[in-house]
């Protein structure tokens, strides 16, 4: 046969004369594509009441729905078509009924329709909102002067040990539509954690210190598979640091401080984003709540 044959499966055989009537006929019984029927006859090893319990189960027929992808590339500039095609393809290979099929579909473009009108008032809250607290600013007596960017407030701060001029983000609360000014829990917040600043220093080495530690087996194994496949590349040895104070040398340049956002009663947190040598695609984060590390990975 040839490639176009409708029962080809890709890593199966093409089939017997046998095997092609027995699938044919085991599709006109079912109401069911001929293809998807030869999957099923094929993990049933022939056996048409173990390929007929195969059909009708949720799990078999999600693995084995045929779909068209040149058709799905043609409606690629329509998503809905794209849901209703598959769709489709799913609850054919289930066997349901062209009424059960055309119910659903007619269910599915009315919550389409629905989800468009909602994410166009969406967009339009958005786009007032933005127009609203775009380039506002504010003199805060604790964090400065401040610009919203539409996100967030922006602004510097001075914050020994960690740094002078730090970039520096107040969050407004989730959800909010208004122009939120920094809170004073917020401000309470950063100045509790600015009084302890030279402790909370000393927590960001050592969690710095214990997030490398942690990886540095693996990067040492990536330099290892690399000096494997390039003999000739050449890369100074994963550094290997004995305490705290000198995972500093691995760490680059100021943090970026984000206040977070005051969500009513829970813990507002202060998160400091860093450069790092051992990742420098992502870098590295740490999350203070309560004047305790709470998380520590790459951003």
């Amino acid at each position: 046969m040839s490639e176009k044959d409708p029962l080809k499966i890709i890593g199966q055989p093409p089939p017997t004369e046998a095997e092609r009537q027995q699938v044919m006929a085991f599709a006109e019984a079912t109401g069911r594509p001929a293809k998807f029927c030869r999957a099923a006859l094929i993990e049933a090893k022939g056996d048409e009441t173990e390929a007929k319990r195969l059909i009708d189960d949720a799990a078999f027929v999600r693995m084995h729905t045929d779909f068209d992808f040149a058709a799905m590339r043609n409606l690629a500039k329509d998503p809905a078509a794209i849901i209703e095609y598959v769709a489709r393809q799913q609850m054919t290979h289930a066997g349901k009924s062209e009424a059960e099929i055309a119910q659903a579909t007619a269910q599915q473009q009315q919550e389409a329709a629905a989800y468009s009108k909602q994410e166009e008032a969406f967009r339009k809250r958005e786009r007032q909102r933005q127009k609203k607290v775009r380039g506002q600013t504010v003199d805060d007596p604790v964090f400065g002067q401040l610009t919203h960017d539409e996100y967030c407030w922006t602004g510097t701060i001075d914050l020994p040990p960690f740094g002078e001029g730090l970039e520096l983000n107040v969050e407004p609360p989730d959800q909010a539509d208004e122009l939120v000014y920094p809170t004073r829990r917020q401000q309470e917040t950063f100045e509790r954690f600015r009084a302890k600043a030279e402790a909370r220093y000393r927590q960001a080495e050592r969690a710095h210190f214990e997030l490398f530690r942690a990886v540095r087996p693996q990067l040492i194994d990536e330099q290892l598979q690399m000096a494997q496949v390039m003999p000739e590349w050449n890369e100074d040895p994963v550094p290997d640091p004995q305490k705290p104070a000198d995972i500093w040398a691995q760490v680059d340049g100021d943090p970026t401080l984000i206040v977070g956002p005051d969500n009513d009663s829970d813990p507002i947190a202060i998160t400091l984003g860093y450069e790092v040598a051992w990742d420098p695609e992502h870098g590295s984060y740490l999350r203070f709540e309560r004047g305790r590390v709470v998380q520590a990975g790459s951003l």
